[in-house]
């Protein structure tokens, strides 16, 4: 009993629900989108989703005494392209894409994938691995049942189990929890140009 309850706990631990990581979806011009991206709120880890396909070059390093390798790669609009964000302009996205820098502009990019930094995500590993430490333990000894100086494959295993739930719990807790914000995209008249027949049309009310 004490070894089925020992098992029992570690499993228990390693799935204890640990806060359900939620995706907000936000509605943004572009002007609103790229503070966001600047304002260091998230990380530069970063998810682009296209309107329509892309074709990119990769170029591979295979050494001094080996020719450099191009790969065509099809960036599609059903999947997304996750890059660390280089700068966030007027025009568009510079993102890092598998080791290469490339420009997604303004007009084909749909939604952004954006993931929140979070201050407390060191502190959870800081309190989870000693409480891990000593939840192994107490599992190795409830184990054991009560016996200091009983070893066998059983403790070493509820050990080595707690050891590495209690830490991964309180990572979920205190910062493994992040969530995603997702903006969509939506065009912006203040973005946008005048459409010629209203500039002229504004010139000859003057």
């Amino acid at each position: 009993m004490t070894k089925c309850a020992a098992l029992l706990l570690s499993a228990a631990l390693l799935a204890a629900p640990a806060g359900r990581a939620e995706t907000v979806v936000a509605r943004a011009d572009w002007q609103k989108a790229r503070s966001m991206l600047t304002q260091g709120e998230y990380r530069p880890r970063i998810a682009v989703e296209l309107k329509s396909p892309q074709r990119v070059t990769l170029t591979q390093d295979r050494g001094e005494f080996h020719p450099r390798k191009r790969k065509d790669v099809e960036l599609k609009p059903s999947q997304w392209v996750k890059g660390k964000l280089i700068e966030a302009t007027g025009e568009g996205l510079q993102v890092v894409f598998r080791e290469h820098e490339i420009n997604f502009q303004r007009e084909d990019i749909n939604r952004i994938r954006l993931i929140p930094r979070t201050q407390s995500r060191w502190a959870g590993l800081v309190l989870g691995i000693p409480a891990g430490i000593g939840a192994g333990f107490l599992a190795a000894l409830i184990t054991s049942g009560g016996d200091v100086d009983r070893a066998g494959g059983a403790q070493t295993v509820a050990f080595i189990v707690t050891l590495i739930a209690v830490p991964y719990v309180f990572h979920k807790l205190w910062g493994g929890n992040r969530g995603a914000v997702v903006v969509e995209l939506e065009e912006s008249t203040a973005n946008n140009p005048p459409v010629p027949a209203q500039a002229s049309g504004s010139l000859a009310a003057k």
